[in-house]
């Protein structure tokens, strides 16, 4: 029945007639769980004026619900109507006290959706201002904006030793030694994904370790040049690909691979995880296991290896298929920058996707560390640059040697900032490792995390890089770096130092050699 409610409204909507539309909504004779329903669709799919005149109706019916309160925030915001705007704020405090995580992951849900799907349809990016009330209404309904960015928190006092703090005790699990440089013989290596500056990356490091490297593009293959037949013609130790490749290929490329394992049993393949939600979307809340893709759970008998490093203590790895398989280490970085290193200035630095759908959040580090007037600045990834704040849609990276290029420039930039701040929380809300944990150090620069156990699989906190769990950690950060200079340059030079002697090319290559050849 709450399909037809919706059909309706959509139809009175696209007349705009805002009176006809609020009449309708008052004098529908849908009963109340309809109408929730019906609310519910509406905030999903970003169809805010009817979903704010709905909510306003049933809260002078005298309805109370958290999902009407969302509804009179999200009304009250893009309409201007402040007082309901802050009421609304309000009650969905109040009514969310005490929620369960899948309560406030289905709060999380609304607002995420509501907000990029404003962003696909209406290409109408958030003022300062809005995004002020955004994180109001955040803080609302989820404790961890609440405790994340209270900008009225006492800022800590930091020492070396409460820096430290978890990681104090951390012995770094490497993946063993790795082999020296030539010693595992000239291996023959294909790499089938995408032309990015990955690729390259790679091609770079097998190529000074000592191995023959051919790309196999994923893209503009003529129809017979498949990598069955390329494997025929060649003798190839070592395929490199992406898991999400096979994700996304499905059981054509399951078919594919099958047929290698048939035709070359010598042959390994090993797939990059670069995103671990392709094997596991929720990392936190579901249960230890692979359930959630059986695809990837129906590829890994086929596959020899999976190199991954962003979260490593995900639950999903400890299930039995994974046993013997994961190998925790950074992808190379095509070599590094320094020393020497340029003097340690005070001043954080930015770099990453901030202005991209997926982590419109991160948006409220900017507006926050404004609000307190933290030193830090921001520039958006440079290998996907976005025009609009909640862009979903970002121009293409470059490709061949260009992209080497442009990932030297990122390299240069995070060189000459002395102070890297890196923000990795994830459209899930969970902060994983990425590109830049590895990057900052190896070229020179202080690194400056949000807080992820998982960082303490490659680096200490406090001895090798600075870590924070709120505004007001980061806050203290932002002080220690001014007035304790000597221990920042020093924690500076200790990570940059443990980086380049456990993380260069050569030892993340020789880490996959002896993980495969033993």
């Amino acid at each position: 029945m709450h399909h037809e409610m919706i059909i309706t409204i959509l139809q009175l909507a696209n007349e705009k007639d805002r009176d006809k539309l609020a009449r309708y909504i008052q004098s529908s004779s849908f009963d109340l769980e309809e109408q929730m329903r019906v609310l519910h669709t509406l905030l999903y799919h970003g169809i805010l004026e009817p979903a704010f005149l709905l909510a306003h109706c049933l809260e002078e019916k005298g309805c109370k619900d958290w999902l009407i309160s969302i509804a009179l925030c999200f009304g009250g915001l893009f309409s201007c109507d402040q007082p309901r705007l802050v009421r609304g704020i309000a009650l969905l405090q109040e009514q969310t006290t005490g929620f369960s995580w899948e309560q406030r992951q289905d709060i999380f849900d609304i607002i995420d959706r509501v907000l990029t799907q404003r962003a696909t349809f209406h290409a109408i990016p958030l003022l300062e201002p809005e995004m002020v009330y955004l994180l109001e209404i955040c803080k609302a309904g989820l404790p961890l904006f609440r405790s994340l960015f209270d900008g009225t928190a006492p800022v800590p006092v930091l020492t070396l030793e409460k820096m430290r703090g978890e990681g104090s005790g951390v012995r770094i699990p490497f993946a063993g030694e790795a082999r020296p440089v030539g010693q595992g013989g000239r291996r023959s290596v294909v790499l089938h994904m995408a032309d990015t500056y990955i690729l390259h990356r790679l091609s770079v490091a097998m190529q000074a370790y000592g191995w023959q490297v051919a790309h196999h593009p994923t893209a503009n293959t003529p129809p017979q040049e498949t990598l069955v037949e390329h494997f025929r013609r060649t003798e190839v130790e070592l395929l490199l690909l992406r898991l999400d490749q096979i994700v996304a290929g499905g059981d054509a490329f399951c078919q594919i691979l099958e047929q290698l394992r048939r035709e070359q049993p010598a042959l390994k393949i090993v797939a990059l995880s670069l995103d671990s939600w392709t094997i596991q979307p929720e990392m936190e809340s579901a249960a230890p296991g692979i359930e959630t893709n059986p695809l990837a759970q129906h590829c890994l008998p086929l596959i020899d290896g999976i190199w991954c490093s962003d979260s490593p203590r995900l639950s999903a790895w400890k299930h039995p298929l994974f046993a013997g398989k994961l190998l925790h280490a950074p992808l190379p970085h095509a070599g590094h920058l320094g020393p020497p290193d340029p003097a340690l200035r005070p001043g954080m630095h930015y770099v990453g996707a901030i202005k991209h759908a997926p982590q419109w959040h991160r948006l409220f580090w900017q507006v926050s560390t404004k609000h307190l007037g933290l030193p830090v600045s921001y520039r958006e990834h440079p290998f996907m640059e976005a025009t609009d704040p909640l862009s979903q849609t970002r121009s293409a990276p470059a490709s061949g040697m260009d992209s080497l290029l442009q990932y030297e420039r990122h390299k240069k930039f995070l060189h000459d900032a002395t102070v890297v701040l890196n923000l990795t929380r994830k459209k899930n809300l969970k902060c994983i490792v990425n590109h830049r944990s590895f990057e900052a150090p190896l070229n020179g620069a202080l690194l400056v995390q949000e807080y992820t156990p998982d960082m303490h699989t490659f680096f200490i906190p406090g001895e090798h890089y600075l870590e924070f769990n709120s505004l007001a950690e980061l806050a203290a950060i932002a002080r220690f770096l001014v007035e304790r200079p000597e221990e920042a340059e020093q924690i500076r030079r200790c990570g940059s130092a443990f980086a380049r002697e456990h993380y260069n090319d050569n030892q993340l290559i020789g880490y996959l050699d002896k993980f495969l050849w033993h």
